[in-house]
């Protein structure tokens, strides 16, 4: 009985199946595969909280940048204020980094501007830190947001 009983199956799938097509239905929609899910997009209360961690966390690389340029100015008195682009991967981790704008002005002990200072070797410093970041929690998609900061007296 059970040699008859398997051919006997076989046949029974095979005439369920329309013309040409070998397997159910339910086999065939469980084999497509399934339609691609828009980008998730990252919340604005998202961004305000990378932005935030960007001036509180690792505004000490602002400073490091500051301090590196004013030894290579050769003086004690600079201030700096920058706006930045970054983009972050679905991780988290910084990607790109660029410098919207950059003000730097090399200053006397009393607070008064006497010259602008190096805004290119500024900007490549924070650029070159900012691609060590990384942001938490991870964004789970990937996302581009702008921050700025000042450092100085």
């Amino acid at each position: 009985m059970s040699r008859l009983a398997l051919p006997l199956a076989a046949l029974l799938f095979l005439a369920a199946c329309p013309e040409g097509e070998t397997t159910s239905p339910e086999t065939a929609a469980a084999a497509e595969p399934a339609a691609e899910e828009p980008p998730k997009e990252v919340s604005a209360d998202m961004i305000a909280t990378y932005q935030g961690m960007a001036s509180d966390v690792y505004s000490r690389d602002y400073e490091r940048c500051l301090e590196e340029q004013m030894a290579a100015e050769d003086t004690l008195y600079m201030r700096a204020a920058f706006s930045m682009h970054l983009e972050l991967d679905a991780e988290g981790a910084v990607t790109g980094a660029k410098v919207n704008d950059m003000l730097i002005k090399v200053r006397n002990y009393e607070g008064q501007d006497l010259a602008d200072g190096n805004a290119d070797a500024m900007g490549e410093c924070l650029t070159g830190l900012a691609k060590e970041w990384a942001f938490e929690p991870a964004p789970g998609t990937t996302c581009e947001f702008d921050v700025s900061g000042s450092v100085g007296d």
